[in-house]
């Protein structure tokens, strides 16, 4: 028997439908932003809270070097542009977080796996490609700007001038190293930004030696620049 329903019950109905979706749509997404150790909201609060002390901490000495000299010197470009090179860093981390946190619910079984998993992979492997970059620029712009301090104290010694010059050059090879090692810890490097393209033992091994070598690169620069100018110090 075909029952013949009013219309205004079953425009009800479907509204009630649309309701129930909209509903656990947001509480799918409320708990996408509080999954893991450190739920969004709280990660976003940090990584703008780092920004504005750096920010302070650039304007602050900025001031007092107005104070102290005519006019701004090479060093003072160089922070400005790890400033903004950090600032662009955080923004791309910014508009990363809604993949990462995705990724993170479907790993948690928060939300259940759907298709929309590998776009959010792929978008998730193209920002961090961007912020990997862009954090090594930060400390190799921290870097220059103290070498071109030394640059001015090394000006009348002969000697130290040539160790700078080596120094300079070892810290520029070893950012492009850093590139390298990214750029070669998946292979081809076209599929670094493809879903399960770089799982390969030998992707993998690639990938650790990137981290171990970029970490250890910048200690040792960081090093080399503390040593260079405690001897000069020293001689002088």
């Amino acid at each position: 028997m075909h029952v013949q329903y009013p219309s205004y019950l079953i425009h009800t109905r479907h509204h009630i439908h649309l309701n129930n979706n909209a509903a656990e749509e947001a509480t799918d997404m409320e708990s996408v932003k509080s999954v893991g150790s450190l739920p969004r909201p709280a990660l976003l609060a940090v990584v703008w809270t780092s920004f504005s002390i750096a920010f302070l901490l650039v304007i602050l000495r900025t001031g007092i070097r107005f104070k102290v000299m005519p006019r701004l010197t090479m060093e003072d470009y160089w922070i400005f542009l790890a400033l903004a090179t950090l600032l662009t860093s955080c923004i791309l981390q910014t508009i990363q977080q809604p993949s990462l946190y995705y990724m993170l619910a479907i790993i948690a079984g928060v939300i259940p796996v759907s298709t929309q998993l590998i776009s959010a992979v792929e978008d998730y492997l193209r920002f961090e490609f961007a912020i990997i970059i862009l954090f090594w620029t930060v400390l190799w712009c921290v870097k220059a700007s103290f070498l071109a301090l030394y640059f001015k104290l090394f000006r009348e010694l002969p000697m130290y001038r040539r160790a700078w010059y080596m120094l300079a050059a070892f810290t520029l090879c070893a950012y492009v190293g850093c590139w390298i090692t990214l750029a070669t810890s998946c292979h081809p490097i076209s599929n670094f930004f493809k879903f399960e393209q770089c799982n390969s033992a030998k992707d993998i091994w690639a990938s650790r030696m990137s981290v171990y070598f970029s970490t250890a690169i910048d200690i040792f620069t960081d090093l080399c620049s503390k040593c260079t100018c405690e001897l000069t110090l020293e001689g002088c």
